[in-house]
This record gives structure tokens, C-alpha cells and sequence, in this order.
């Protein structure tokens, strides 16, 4: 039987430096990077002309820079992911214990409602959830967000669930239960810290748009319109020191340029050692036209590679999501047991749904109706249905990027790249630097 010729895979993407030779291959489908020695490039030089048989082409072939000429590297990537989403992976549950807010944020797409999750459907909850862990597998992890509205203003629906799903850890009935909450820091007493500490809650995650100034004009009381940077500041010191802290800003073009300020500040609070930041894009999650304050993807992309550097010469701790293979799913939206669970009891897939004319794909007040819970548009679209998503080299990394964005994008705002497009090699070498990663072989 004759070897196959090889070709260079379609979703290499090469990293160089301008300031001298260096040369490394990143493939988007494996995570793999390899930096190029003379021998390596002449044979990549080789395999791109076509003259290189598969037995020849070394760790090129064998971690997937150089394949088949006859594969359809394209669908493969349609099947792998199509049968990933179809797992029935550890359950996540984004849980809202209230709609209701206490903060007026001017770019936030929710609905507030006032009133917690009733007994009830925390009940009717427990049971969905052990549904899905007994689908799973009993040595099933269970991960839950808890998120709102704000959360913290249904403590006592995440104190009584939390008991519940923490008996059945213990029982074994799930293999382990880990928790996190998004907050928005105002009500972190000690007292609330410790109580989440007992209820499993191992990460946190605060809002701060800024130093004080501009966060206090962004993100006030609903009520009395008062400022709520100085109480938010003072209450991360009551996190324990097991729970994680990650301060999120929102950044659009009002406050792109004070980013700085605000890791001066927590400097100055002594809180830099204690916190991870993350410099986040405001986006349009509704039908609403996109604020002219919102930054292009583009812009955004400019704006972070600048922060990036100027935190590293800093030494400021700035959280990176390096770009990686997404053939196991984007997020949740991906996961059959996935789900995010309204105050109301109300099941989507996408917590930019909640009060926000999404779509409901069950409700918990109607057992019989699990097993065949609706389709979602979301985790039903096609990731391969674009000809420019599909002669892209970021596909396997992106594939078509943030669902709900995706289509909002498409039906009403117009389309857009996520921002990693526009610095993937700056952000690859920031991971990888000049050493040669093969996270996996294929032959």
C-alpha cells in the first residue's frame, strides 16, 4: 500500500518574533507547539511542496503539523466535536438564588425580580441534579456558580442547597462537589465569607470597573445611587484565604484608560498579593443596538495586548485564558448536563438568557418533561456553517467563539471575530515562550 504525502494542517498558525529568527508552529486542533529548528523548517518547507510521505515526516506527522493530503481536516473537526457534545460530561449548574439586584450597573441586560427560589423548586432542583449525576456516573463531580441577580441576596437558598449537595459528596452519592459564586463584593461581610466558606465556595469573583472614580459612576446602588467601591475593597479582605479572588473590570471605551488606577489602588489596600484580575469586554448581550461606548473585538485585542505588557513590567497579576483547542465544547452551552437554573425554576443554557428573553428548555415544576427537555438554538447551531469560520486556522480554538454572541451578532448586530483573533500569536508565545510543548501524539 502506498504512504500517504502530506500536507501542512490548515490550522497551523506560525509565531515569530521580529527581532530575530525565531520560528514556532502552533496547531489549533492539538495544542500543540513546536519551535522550528533548520532541520525542522527545511522538512515543513518540504511537506508544504508536497514531496514528504508519511513515514518521512517525523514529529511534523506524528503531532499533527503535517497530515494527509486526502483528509478533510474541516469535517474531522465537525465530527470530534458533534460526538464531544454529545458526552455526558460532570454536571454544571449556574444557579440563581434571586433575580433581584441591589446595584443599578448601566450596561447590564438583565431583568431584576425581586424574591428568592422557594423551597420547592430547591427541592424539585436537588432531584434534577441527581437525575443528572446518576447519567454521569456515580463517581460524577458536581460544579455549581452561583450567580443572580445577586446571589448574595438569596444566602439562605445557597446555605440550604449547598447543605444538600454537600450530604451527597459526603454519602458518596456524587464523587466530589466543588462551588463558586460571581458577586458583586457589596454584601461580603465576614460574616456572609464564612458562611459561604461552610457552604463548599472555593472561588470568588468581584466586579470593580475601575479605580474608585469611575467604578462608583458605573456601579451604585440602585436605590440612593451611592458609591460601592470602598465598602467592595474592604470586604475582599474577609475572604478567607482558601477562596480564590478574581476582581473582574469591565472594560469599554469610558474606562479603557484607568486600568491602572485600579491596580494602584488595590496595591495601595495591600490586595495585589491576595487577587487575580481580569480585564474583561463589555459586550452586547441583548437586541438592544451595541452602546457606542463597547469596543470592536479588534480594539479590545489592542487594548489588552497593551495591558498584558504593562502589567508584566509592573509585576501585576492579570489573568490570561490562553487560547486552547475547543473540540470538547465552548462552555456550557455544549454540555447536555449544563444547565442554568432560574430563581423561578426556569432551565437554559446560557446564563445571558436569565430575564433576558431567552430560551427556556424545561422547568423543574414538570418532572415529566426532563428526559426530553427542548432544543436549544444555542447548542444546536452549527460551528462549521460559516465559509470564512471555516478557512480560518483559529476554528478548532474558536469554533464560532461565545454562542449567545454568536447570534445575536448574526441577527442583529453584525458579525465579529473574538478578540483573541487579533493577538494569537502574542498570546501563544506569552505560553509557550521558546520551548517546543507536545501535549499529544497522533501517530
Amino acid at each position: 500500500m502506498a504512504s500517504a504525502t502530506l500536507a501542512a494542517s490548515r490550522f497551523n498558525v506560525t509565531v515569530r518574533r521580529d527581532d530575530d529568527a525565531f520560528e514556532a508552529l502552533y496547531n489549533t486542533a492539538t495544542g500543540n507547539y513546536l519551535v522550528l529548528d533548520d532541520r525542522l523548517r527545511a522538512l515543513y518547507g518540504d511537506v508544504r511542496s508536497g514531496i514528504v510521505l508519511a513515514e518521512d515526516g517525523d514529529i511534523l506527522h506524528r503531532a499533527g503539523f503535517a497530515v494527509d493530503r486526502a483528509i478533510d481536516e474541516v469535517d474531522s473537526i465537525g465530527i470530534a466535536f458533534n460526538a464531544a457534545r454529545q458526552g455526558k460530561y460532570a454536571p454544571q449548574l449556574t444557579i440563581t438564588p434571586t433575580m433581584d439586584c441591589n446595584f443599578g450597573c448601566e450596561y447590564c441586560f438583565e431583568t431584576h425580580v425581586k424574591g428568592m427560589m422557594s423551597v420547592a423548586i430547591q427541592d424539585r432542583l436537588v432531584a434534577f441534579a441527581d437525575g443528572l449525576i446518576a447519567s454521569a456516573g456515580p463517581s460524577s463531580a458536581l460544579s455549581v456558580t452561583w450567580f443572580g441577580g445577586e446571589p448574595l441576596m438569596g444566602l439562605p437558598v445557597i446555605e440550604r442547597l449547598s447543605a444538600m449537595f454537600q450530604e451527597r459528596a459526603r454519602t458518596g452519592t456524587i464523587g466530589s462537589y466543588k462551588a463558586n459564586i460571581i458577586t458583586n463584593g457589596y454584601g461580603l461581610s465576614a460574616r456572609t465569607c464564612a458562611t459561604l466558606d461552610r457552604c463548599g465556595v472555593s472561588h470568588v469573583q468581584i466586579t470593580l470597573d475601575g479605580p474608585a472614580e469611575v467604578h462608583d459612576s458605573r456601579r451604585f446602588l440602585k436605590r440612593s445611587r451611592r458609591g460601592t467601591f470602598a465598602r467592595i475593597l474592604a470586604n475582599i479582605r474577609h475572604v478567607p484565604a482558601a477562596m480564590a479572588v478574581l476582581v473582574r473590570m469591565n472594560v469599554d471605551r469610558s474606562n479603557q484608560d484607568r486600568f491602572e488606577e485600579l491596580y494602584r489602588e488595590l496595591d495601595a489596600a495591600g490586595l495585589l498579593d491576595r487577587i487575580q484580575v481580569d480585564l474583561a469586554h463589555v459586550e452586547n448581550f441583548s437586541h438592544r443596538p451595541t452602546a457606542a461606548t463597547v469596543l470592536t473585538a479588534r480594539e479590545f485585542a489592542q487594548f489588552k495586548a497593551h495591558a498584558i505588557a504593562v502589567c508584566a513590567r509592573n509585576g501585576w497579576p492579570i489573568a490570561q485564558a490562553a487560547p486552547t483547542p475547543s473540540l470538547t465544547g465552548v462552555c456550557q452551552v455544549d454540555s447536555i448536563n449544563a444547565f442554568v437554573v432560574s430563581a423561578k425554576g426556569e432551565l437554559y443554557k446560557c446564563w445571558a438568557e436569565l430575564e433576558n428573553n431567552g430560551r427556556c428548555v424545561g422547568r423543574l415544576d414538570d418532572p415529566s418533561g426532563w428526559p426530553r427537555l427542548a432544543k436549544s438554538p444555542l447548542s444546536e447551531r452549527d460551528p462549521l456553517d460559516d465559509g470564512e469560520c471555516r478557512a480560518c486556522a483559529l476554528l478548532p480554538t474558536c469554533m464560532g467563539s461565545c454562542p449567545k454572541v454568536r447570534d445575536l451578532n448574526r441577527t442583529f448586530h453584525g458579525k465579529q471575530c473574538p478578540p483573541f483573533k487579533y493577538m494569537f500569536d502574542d498570546l501563544i508565545y506569552r505560553q509557550f515562550g521558546r520551548d517546543t510543548s507536545i501535549r499529544k501524539l497522533l501517530y
